[in-house]
């Protein structure tokens, strides 16, 4: 949701990170063109699920070797992220320092 969304924006951004936010789906190309460093995405998006947006982003060659953190609140987050074969996972709720730690595990 863009309210979970902002909050993470707002916070790795105060932790020194450089953010860019999508409140929807766009395309991998456009994804592949900002050249992040991580991509952290949930889940439950309105027009198709998270893990296949992963999935999507591991078969394009620009994005393919980029780390990824698949957050939901969903039972089944295990299942989909080892689906997706993402580089970690994170259950909600969650709290924003452990959010942190993934990332500057991933990112440094």
């Amino acid at each position: 949701n863009e309210t979970l969304q902002s909050l993470i924006a707002q916070f790795l951004l105060g932790s020194g990170y450089r953010v860019t936010s999508y409140p929807a789906l766009t395309s991998i190309e456009e994804l592949a063109a900002i050249q992040a460093d991580l991509f952290i995405i949930d889940e439950r998006l309105p027009s198709v699920s998270g893990h296949i947006i992963c999935i999507m982003l591991h078969t394009h060659p620009g994005t393919q070797s980029i780390p990824q953190i698949l957050i939901s609140g969903s039972p089944m987050l295990d299942r989909y992220a080892e689906l997706a074969e993402v580089t970690a996972s994170l259950q909600k709720p969650f709290g924003m320092a452990e959010l942190l730690i993934l990332v500057k595990d991933i990112c440094g």
